[in-house]
């Protein structure tokens, strides 16, 4: 099994294009069981990702990719 643990969604400037539910129907389409979101510093779109993720059949993670300033 494979599952992606660093995708970007629209919600995340200068990271992501895709809205949460192409990503999701693209995942569902490559017969993926598990896909996570981990938009940039903050858990924007997450709750959306989850009810399209329930639609589809999917099961979603949750995470973040933090930037920490200061090196």
């Amino acid at each position: 099994m494979f599952i992606h643990l660093n995708v970007h969604s629209q919600t995340s400037p200068m990271r992501g294009t895709a809205p949460s539910e192409a990503l999701l129907d693209r995942a569902q389409a490559l017969g993926m069981t598990h896909l996570a979101l981990t938009d940039v510093n903050g858990l924007w779109g997450f709750i959306r990702f989850v009810q399209h993720a329930e639609r589809e059949g999917v099961k979603a993670i949750c995470g973040a990719h933090v930037l920490l300033g200061g090196g």
